[in-house]
Formats: structure tokens, sequence, C-alpha cells
């Protein structure tokens, strides 16, 4: 806590220092969570975040961010990069023309547009890596975007390139994008996602729908029903909805070449003036060759804020899932840090508090 303490006065310290020079903002995250069965199986996870931002000139942005690695109680630089809008300093914002670059330690990412329910596990296949490299996208009226993001370092295999449609093509985004997570091209991914959302009577419902597809281009890939990552291709359709902006159901099936129809899970929730609320997740698998218990989880909490600060209680009961891959990483459940969800089965009570600023 001590490292906290210090690198915190040090980062204040410098932006007191430079704010004359920039314009410096600090946000970040205090996690922390447990789940316990009273008897033999517990865990806690604790995440802190500090992401300190800089605009330092008309065209260049710096970002730091710090994670506190648990195993080691010390500070740990996560991400260290810039941004610089090239296409600003050539004059070309007049033609709609943008050209962003990234450079330095990064997590590159597509935008994950099929990602619409709190399960978040529609996004069959993201393109996706955390090195140092280079992020390039070029944007059109922002209605097109053309992305490429690598690693220079020789040997690294990560890189990834695709298009995106931005926030004037609203209200349908579209992604499709290519992975290359090791050294060979013909080994890559390919993915694609569709989204499309509406308010249908502003303020009383609005719904969003997705739908995602993965093709791997491995020859050597040999489907295997009990792992995700080893199908030649898989899908997904989800739906999310918003009534009143006080109640939501979300809900998502997919499935993969060896089972077009694996899986279905939904939630569901309501808050009250966003003071208190509840939530509810429902998880099952519908191919009994993947898992024989066809109800594999379930999952409720409570929550509350005072001010800023949220607390949840609640309880989880997994499946003995006999092998297979973790689904189901829980809706609300601790699952960011190492969970054990073979002590689910017998039904375990978590707890978190939880402050972003």
């Amino acid at each position: 806590m001590k490292k906290i303490l210090v690198l915190t006065m040090m980062v204040l310290l410098a932006c007191s220092m430079s704010v004359m020079a920039s314009d410096v903002t600090i946000s970040g995250e205090t996690l922390f969570e447990w789940f316990g069965d009273f008897d033999s199986e517990y865990q806690f996870n604790g995440d802190v975040e500090l992401v300190v931002k800089a605009v330092v000139d008309d065209y260049n942005t710096a970002n730091v961010d710090f994670d506190v690695d648990q195993s080691t109680n010390s500070v740990v630089l996560d991400r260290g990069y810039f941004t610089t809008a090239l296409g600003k300093y050539l004059g070309l914002g007049e033609m709609g023309v943008t050209i962003t670059v990234d450079w330095g330690w990064n997590e590159f990412d597509d935008p994950s547009y099929g990602q619409i329910t709190h399960y978040e596990l529609e996004d069959i296949w993201e393109a996706k890596f955390e090195y140092w490299g280079v992020g390039i996208d070029v944007g059109i009226m922002d209605i097109i975007h053309i992305e490429f993001a690598g690693a220079p370092e020789p040997g690294a295999g990560e890189m990834f390139f695709g298009a995106y449609t931005g926030g004037a093509a609203e209200p349908v985004m579209a992604q499709v994008y290519f992975y290359d997570e090791g050294n060979e091209l013909a080994k890559g991914n390919v993915g694609l996602a569709v989204a499309f959302g509406m308010d249908v009577m502003p303020g009383m419902f609005a719904f969003e729908a997705a739908a995602n597809f993965a093709y791997d281009m491995d020859e050597d890939i040999e489907a295997d029903d009990n792992n995700l990552l080893t199908q030649k291709y898989a899908w997904s359709f989800a739906v999310a909805t918003d009534i009143m902006e006080m109640a939501y159901f979300d809900a998502a099936v997919w499935g993969w070449d060896d089972s077009m129809l694996a899986g279905l899970f939904f939630n569901v929730g309501a808050a009250y003036m966003d003071m208190v609320g509840a939530d509810i997740g429902v998880g099952m698998i519908l191919d009994e060759d993947v898992l024989p218990e066809a109800f594999d989880e379930l999952e409720a909490s409570v929550w509350t804020k005072v001010g800023a600060a949220k607390f949840r209680f609640g309880y989880l009961l997994h499946a003995d899932q006999k092998g297979a891959p973790n689904f189901y990483t829980g809706v609300y459940a601790p699952s960011d840090g190492d969970y054990n969800y073979m002590a689910a089965e017998n039904g375990v009570v978590f707890i978190s508090g939880e402050l972003d600023y």
C-alpha cells in the first residue's frame, strides 16, 4: 500500500508541475470482491487502477495506465502509449479524413460491436493483443474506418487488421477483422459482427441486436466439442433491451460446427433511480455431448450505491463442468481473479465493492 501512495503522490506532483503545459486528467478504479461457501472454499480479488491522460498539444495525447500486481503486491505499468492525430496535423480534418496513430505498449483491440449483453460471451471472437506495437486508424467521414495494428518485434506474431463503421453509420454498426495470432497468415482467424439498435419509444423501450461469426483458417484444426477454441467456425446471436431506463432483459445463443445450438444464456435486472437494484443470470448448455447438465448456472445479486461507490451481494450456483471449459464467467460474480468454479457446485456467496473515479 505504501508503494501505491508513493506512486500516487509522484503522479500528482508531476501533473501539478505540468498542468500549464498540458490538460491532465486522472481516472481509475478500486475494486475488491470476495466469494466463499463459509466452509473450505473462498477466494478474493482486487483491482486497483490509476490512469493518467495528458493532452500535450493539438495533435498528441499521452496515456499511462498503472495497475497493482497482487501476486507481488507492487505497482506495474499496464499500458503506456501516446496517440497522434496525424490527419489533423496534415489538415485532412476538413475533408472528413482522420488518421490516428497509437504508439507504445498498448492493448490493441477491435470495437467488439457484437458484445451487447451483460454476460458479454456472445462476442465469440476478438482481434486483441497487448504488446509493444503500433496501431493506425484511418477514418472517412466517421462512416468507415480501416484499422491495422502490429508488433514490430521479429517473431512476435501479433497482428490484426480490418474495418469497422463509425458513429455516423448508426444505428447499424458492423466490423470485419483478420487476426494473426501466430506467425503464419494462412492460419489466421476471421471474425465479423453486425449490430442494430433503436429507441422504439424514447425513454420507454430500446433494443439492440447483434450477430457474430468467427472462422479459423488453420486447416490442421480438429473440432472438439469440449473446446470452443478448436472449432473451425462459431456463431452467436444476442438481443439486449432497455425498459424505461429502469430494467433490462438480455439473451443470447451460440453454437459451432460440431454443435449448431450449443448454449443459451440470459439475464434480467431492474433498478430504482440508480440507487438500488437486482440482477439475475441463467446459463444453459443445450448440447448434452458438451455438458450433461442442461442447467449450468444461476446467479442472483442485489446492489446499492452510496454516491459513486457501488456495493453488491449475491449468490452463485454452478454445475460441475466435468473438465469442460468455463463457458460462463458470471454476470457480476467475481471473475477477474483466480476464480475456482468447481467451488461453486454447492453454491457460493459473493460480495464486492467498487469505486470508479
